[in-house]
C-alpha cells in the first residue's frame, strides 16, 4: 500500500498493526479507554487494524461530552472487518462471532 511518501507491503502493514495492538493491550489492561489520533494515510489503516486486533471494544454514550458506558474484552483479536447487517454489528474473532444490536 502507498499513501504519500509511505509505502508498505501487506506484511509491513500487518507488522505495524500488530505493534499497535500490542501497545493497546499494554496500556488498556485495566479497562481504561484508549484513543488514537489518526490522519488519512497508511498509519491510520495500521492504527485501525491494530485496534481491531486488540480484541477490545468500547461503548460510548451518544452525547456532546465523552461518557464511557462499558468496556468489553472479547478475549481474542477481531480478525475480519466489522459488518453491519439489518442494523446489527457483526464482529468475528478467532473464537466467536458476535452480533451486537437491539432486541
Amino acid at each position: 500500500m502507498q499513501t504519500g511518501d509511505v509505502q508498505w507491503s501487506y506484511a509491513g502493514l500487518a507488522a505495524r498493526a500488530n505493534a499497535v495492538a500490542h501497545d493497546i493491550l499494554a496500556v488498556a489492561s485495566d479497562s481504561r479507554p484508549i484513543g488514537l489520533l489518526l490522519g488519512h494515510d497508511a498509519p491510520m489503516l495500521a492504527g485501525l487494524l491494530g485496534a481491531l486486533k486488540s480484541g477490545k471494544t468500547y461503548v460510548l454514550k451518544v452525547s456532546d461530552k465523552f461518557e464511557l458506558v462499558a468496556t468489553n474484552d472479547l478475549g481474542s483479536p477481531i480478525l475480519a472487518s466489522p459488518a453491519i447487517v439489518d442494523g446489527n454489528l457483526l464482529l468475528r474473532t478467532r473464537d466467536a462471532l458476535y452480533c451486537i444490536g437491539t432486541k
